[in-house]
């Protein structure tokens, strides 16, 4: 979801673990964690929403901000843009948006998480959204 060209490494497509000094041999490529059908839909939304294609970026400061990255990809017409949050903790949080990430994408009172199509209700004044232990949210003004 960041600008730039997409980049696989090796294995990271079935979540392999590679240490290129310690590990000899092969990769396993039915690792553990198949995350095939993860960067499966990862590339058809990079296809299908032009604000994750663009250059533009804006990092957002958001509560708590400890382990979230939050950045708006925006667009020419608001309601295009997209909204990504990212938890790099292991616990759950809510998160609150601020009114300029939801004014770049548009966003009044309802947003759809792209990644697993939830729909978000956003509450007058107050503008919280859980974010799962690990999480991402990629959301767009509903």
């Amino acid at each position: 979801t960041l600008p730039g060209v997409p980049c696989l490494f090796t294995g990271d497509e079935v979540g392999a673990e590679y240490k290129p000094y310690e590990q000899v041999g092969p990769i396993n490529w039915k690792g553990a964690y198949d995350m095939r059908a993860w960067h499966t839909r990862l590339l058809a939304l990079r296809r299908d929403f032009h604000a994750l294609r663009s250059r533009e970026f804006r990092l957002l400061d958001v509560a708590p901000a400890d382990h979230v990255l939050a950045y708006v990809r925006p667009a020419a017409k608001a309601r295009e843009g997209v909204l990504v949050l990212l938890n790099y903790g292991s616990a759950p949080l809510r998160i609150n948006l601020p009114d300029e990430g939801l004014r770049l994408i548009g966003a009044r009172s309802k947003l759809i998480d792209l990644f697993d199509g939830q729909q978000l209700m956003l509450r007058r004044g107050r503008h919280t959204i859980p974010l799962a232990g690990y999480g991402v949210r990629i959301l767009k003004a509903n």
